[in-house]
């Protein structure tokens, strides 16, 4: 959808009560599809921002792109060393046996755990295979 790209303080703190008690009436939205139109919204504000405001540099690139660090390094010049891929709060460290909430991209243990196990399932397949045939 597009929203209006009024950068207007009460216009902004209408539009986003709106859509958080649309939420919270049910309206048939779940608290995902809440977050996922919030997100969308947001992403369009910030580009009709931008639009306006062309002396200014905008950069979109998807956070879980494996090329993010390096894209942002081609478009900012900050080392790709510095991009961090970052979660919150100590729960997910808890749960992912993290040392850090921080990583740097590409070396996140919870998807290096999953890509493990995912090549181990693989793996397990092939050698059922290998002894059925």
């Amino acid at each position: 959808p597009m929203y209006s790209g009024a950068h207007h303080n009460v216009q902004n703190s209408r539009y986003w009560g709106k859509l958080y008690q649309k939420s919270q009436l049910g309206g048939g939205e779940s608290r995902e599809d809440y977050w996922v139109d919030f997100y969308e919204s947001h992403t369009q504000k910030i580009r009709e921002f931008a639009m306006k405001h062309l002396s200014l540099t905008y950069v979109e690139v998807e956070l879980e792109n494996p090329r993010m660090a390096e894209i942002l390094e081609g478009y900012t010049r900050v080392k790709r060393s510095c991009v961090m891929d970052c979660h919150p709060g100590p729960k997910w460290v808890r749960e992912n046996n993290a040392t850090s909430r921080c990583h740097p991209v590409g070396e996140n243990p919870a998807l290096m755990r999953k890509a493990k196990e995912e090549e181990e399932a693989r793996e397990g397949e092939n050698e059922e295979e290998e002894e059925e045939g």
